[in-house]
């Protein structure tokens, strides 16, 4: 399977480009369920699109390398991010440092997704995180199957998980583990 795939038929393209997304998806969930193990965190459930009715935060961070593309987002109410912030920064948070707080939320886990993959070769750069704030927000699911929404549940509210991929007909996750290295635990400042 090393060899490239642009010479398959266009079902066999769609097939992988489907089996590849499937596999990142997977990734970014168990990382996104590790990543808030340390809050009270439930169940987690595929949801079909997403749109909070109260004045809610959402963070973005995109990714990619040579043949895969995507971004992760995270959208919840204030009263949520208050909560998950609050053993972090406190009681009184303005917006703007909650703001950061879930963009940094989406650096964590766009780093944990990079961490897993470059156990198997692949190495992603990312994007810088940002945040907005907004009433009645809406991001809708994408008609493609590249796109799925997933619902986080804690104790103080949903995080709404939102993953997006798009894979090159070359692409191929097990083509790369001859490049595979352990990630290193030091921090980078930028």
């Amino acid at each position: 399977m090393d060899e490239l795939r642009s010479s398959e038929s266009p079902r066999a393209a769609v097939v992988s480009e489907v089996s590849s997304f499937a596999r990142a998806r997977d990734i970014m969930l168990e990382e996104a369920a590790a990543l808030f193990a340390e809050r009270p965190f439930g169940d987690s459930r595929a949801l079909s699109s997403s749109v909070v009715q109260t004045t809610t935060l959402l963070g973005a961070i995109g990714f990619g390398c040579p043949g895969m593309r995507g971004a992760v987002a995270m959208l919840g109410d204030l009263p949520l991010w208050r909560a998950l912030a609050m053993p972090t920064l406190g009681d009184d948070v303005p917006d703007g440092m909650l703001a950061d707080f879930v963009g940094e939320l989406c650096n964590l886990l766009i780093g944990r997704f990079r961490n897993r993959l470059l156990r198997i070769g692949i190495d992603v750069v990312c994007s810088t995180p940002t945040a907005a704030k907004g009433a009645n927000l809406e991001l809708a699911q994408l008609t493609d199957s590249t796109s799925v929404w997933h619902a986080l549940v804690t104790p103080g509210g949903v995080v709404h998980l939102r993953f997006d991929a798009s894979f090159a007909p070359e692409f191929c996750f097990d083509a790369h583990m001859d490049k595979a290295v352990e990630p290193s635990d030091s921090m980078v400042m930028f």
